[in-house]
């Protein structure tokens, strides 16, 4: 008797196999190959998504000073592309020429807009930390500091515990003030300077205490406990057109 099975039987058994089997593996084939296609189509369309949304920002940078053809390109952008960074970086802009003019209000509502819907969790957090600083310029210091606790994003640990002193210190709240200005300085990357900030923690420093302030030193490490900010290298969301 041979070893092998004779071709009838092999295709007998192929037949049985393909009756119980064959729909199955055919339907999985055909998924397979539409899950790529779907792929290769989503990658596509998202390309040409982020082409249109380049060009509509574009569009916004060439209008200069023609407020109608900003307008008409943010709105396009919020139609077309909305929640993508070119729509954020418009928003970030208008935001701060509205705080140069004075206009809390509009400023809040515009980056409020971003923090809503922006997909980038950096431009997020750029959002908060300036929209922050808008709240307390509106003397709602408790929605800044509150927001300010919300912000997690790496990069921005230092540029939010010196904001947090500034609200603090605003508020009379020396102590506090001082433990938020060491604990900024102590999250600088190593070898990083900032004479600004270190001269805030020497100036709301209790009369007692050091005139220095030593990022190694074991107080001002443990003053970096509890901000409810990850610790981070410092960075900064830029605009690829031009930085802020």
């Amino acid at each position: 008797m041979s070893e092998y099975l004779s071709e009838e039987e092999q295709l007998e058994r192929l037949r049985s196999w393909w009756q119980d089997y064959g729909t199955a593996v055919l339907v999985a084939v055909v998924l397979a190959v539409g899950g790529y296609a779907g792929w290769q189509w989503y990658e596509r369309n998202s390309h040409e998504q982020a082409l249109h949304a380049a060009a509509i920002y574009q569009s916004y940078l060439d209008a200069g000073d023609d407020e109608a053809r900003q307008d008409a390109a943010l709105a396009e952008l919020k139609k077309d592309a909305q929640g993508s960074a070119y729509e954020a970086f418009v928003l970030l802009r208008r935001a701060g020429i509205a705080v140069k003019a004075g206009d809390l209000e509009k400023a809040q509502s515009l980056l409020a807009d971003v923090v809503d819907h922006a997909d980038d969790e950096l431009l997020k957090s750029l959002a908060r930390l300036r929209l922050a600083g808008v709240l307390q310029g509106l003397d709602r210091s408790d929605e800044a500091l509150a927001l300010l606790d919300g912000i997690r994003a790496e990069g921005y640990r230092t540029q939010v515990l010196e904001m947090k002193g500034d609200i603090l210190l605003a508020r009379g709240d020396r102590a506090a003030a001082h433990t938020a200005y060491a604990a900024a300085f102590a999250a600088l990357e190593e070898g990083q300077k900032d004479a600004l900030l270190e001269a805030k923690a020497k100036n709301t420093a209790a009369p007692s205490a050091s005139t220095a302030v030593d990022p190694d030193d074991d107080a001002t490490e443990e003053a970096a406990v509890d901000t409810g900010v990850d610790s981070a290298p410092a960075a900064e969301a830029a605009d690829p057109a031009t930085k802020e």
